[in-house]
């Protein structure tokens, strides 16, 4: 069996965390050592070229929410009744008004796999934001500034990596990395499935909060990792590019000279040499060694055994009858999407609401999805089976009872939901980089269906802590050449008198 072989089997199975040491995980932030520019604060509220850099980068990876976490909260996702016993890294606040100690601590705009956000943002700038001088520059989340990290012009390096060759270059790119062992030290191999999910969710967010702002963005998923990683100084099996952004109109490159990269403070562990994570490693450098992108892989239709495409009942889901601009954008919930903390109250949704929810996700891609229904008015509860270009559901059978096979800290949140939404693929269909490519398509639509969930008031959480085969084989589906991606709960949200989740008000004005 190959590496890639052997990656793909544990991302199917639930990863093992009774060995992690939870006192000496990575830190979640990396800083270089010389500050370039302090960004304005807060970023809402300003209106210069440099503002709106800084809220681009807030959008994604600042510090923009508290989490407010009771003792039931931490029993519900960290199995853990008490705060003393939590390894949740946070600030204890003793109660008050009747409401027992709560834990308190920073979050930022994105979902990431048990809260490790391995994505790191890089900014290749020229001369046309004021304040800020040509070079590439590292974003700091705790002091919402950018760290120098080469003086000079980037992007022309960056365009040819890009495969966009000489001449004019974006005003800005904007470089997403993944640093590996931030999220290996707790997950292990089934990291491999982890990363790609975390940069498609940053990549989409880069993608609304350049929407947002009216600035022509493209996303970049297939380039010359291992030159882009040399431009950034990196260590390509401690921290390594996976994807680009390139931002605003096409501008002659400046004439400024490029220096050497600065080291970080503390350079990041290579995964190299780690007995347990060497598959990982070698998975990684097949992936930069890979030349144009694979073909998108056939995905089987998933119907159950013995079922036909014409036998399965369709149920239409309402179109948008409302002009464009009275439907919310999903943009506009960048900052106030977030998961559920305390499951959802058992309430219908309405299927308009649904359906602004599917909407978002886009055909043709490598991922098709799979919805269980549980309480959508009008709608049967079952299995079913979402064709995205005629916005309709097709029910492939009942819905299965899924509760025994749910792990206990998933029982509650998922019998509370309306809706459960079961992105699918084939994970070793294309390869090692068709395997990254789909983990990051998957973490792009799920992010947009989670902004279009907030968008319609409705709440959501993200999950890979289930037996993926399992639930598919319970759902009647062919497990042959199909994986279960990823699942997002979906819901409206419960009333409690102390809000779990809280945004600094600041960047919201």
């Amino acid at each position: 069996m190959s590496a890639f072989d052997r990656l793909v089997a544990a991302g199917r199975e639930l990863p093992d965390l009774s060995g992690v040491d939870w006192g000496a995980l990575p830190a979640r932030y990396k800083r270089y050592p010389r500050q370039g520019v302090r960004l304005p604060y807060p970023p809402r509220r300003t209106r210069t070229e440099l503002g709106r850099l800084g809220d681009l980068l807030f959008s994604v990876n600042g510090l923009s929410r508290l989490l407010w976490l009771t003792d039931a909260d931490l029993t519900l996702h960290h199995g853990t009744p008490s705060i003393t016993g939590s390894t949740t890294p946070s600030i204890a606040v003793p109660g008050t008004g009747g409401h027992g100690d709560a834990l308190v601590e920073t979050a930022r705009p994105i979902p990431s796999a048990g809260a490790r956000y391995p994505v790191e943002l890089y900014v290749c700038s020229g001369p046309e934001v004021p304040g800020l001088p040509p070079g590439v520059y590292h974003y700091d989340p705790p002091r919402h500034a950018l760290d120098a990290v080469r003086a000079g012009e980037s992007r022309t390096e960056v365009n040819r990596a890009l495969g966009a060759g000489d001449g004019p270059v974006p005003e800005l790119i904007v470089l997403l990395t993944t640093v590996f062992w931030r999220t290996a030290a707790k997950y292990g191999a089934f990291a491999h499935r982890l990363l790609g999910l975390d940069a498609g969710v940053a990549a989409e967010q880069m993608l609304q909060a350049a929407a947002r702002h009216g600035l022509p963005a493209t996303l970049h998923t297939t380039l010359s990792v291992e030159r882009v990683d040399r431009i950034l100084g990196l260590n390509a099996f401690a921290e390594s590019t996976v994807a680009a952004v390139t931002c605003g109109r096409s501008v002659p490159p400046s004439t400024a000279p490029l220096s050497r990269p600065v080291t970080a403070v503390s350079p990041e562990t290579s995964i190299v040499g780690l007995d347990h994570l060497a598959d990982l490693a070698e998975v990684h450098a097949a992936c930069m060694r890979a030349a144009p992108p694979p073909p998108e892989p056939p995905v089987r239709e998933p119907w159950g055994p013995g079922s036909q495409p014409h036998a399965l009942t369709p149920h239409p889901l309402p179109n948008a009858e409302q002009p464009p601009d009275a439907e919310p954008s999903p943009n506009a919930a960048l900052l106030t999407r977030r998961s559920t903390l305390s499951g959802y109250s058992p309430t219908a949704i309405t299927p308009a609401d649904l359906a602004r929810v599917l909407r978002s996700l886009h055909p043709g891609s490598w991922v098709q999805h799979l919805i269980l229904i549980h309480r959508v008015t009008g709608l049967p509860t079952g299995s079913y089976r979402y064709d995205a270009t005629t916005h309709t559901l097709l029910r492939i059978g009942p819905r299965p009872d899924l509760l025994p096979t749910v792990p206990p800290l998933l029982r509650k949140e998922y019998g509370e939901a309306a809706a459960v939404l079961v992105p699918v693929g084939d994970y070793a269909g294309g390869g090692e980089l068709g395997h990254r490519l789909l983990t990051l398509e998957t973490g792009r639509q799920l992010q947009r269906a989670a902004l279009a969930a907030a968008a319609a008031r409705l709440a959501c959480r993200i999950h890979c802590d289930f037996p993926g085969p399992t639930l598919l084989a319970w759902m009647g589906v062919d497990t042959s050449s199909l994986d279960t991606l990823a699942l997002m709960t979906l819901g409206v949200p419960p009333r409690r008198s102390v809000p779990a989740d809280l945004c600094f008000s600041p960047a919201l004005e």
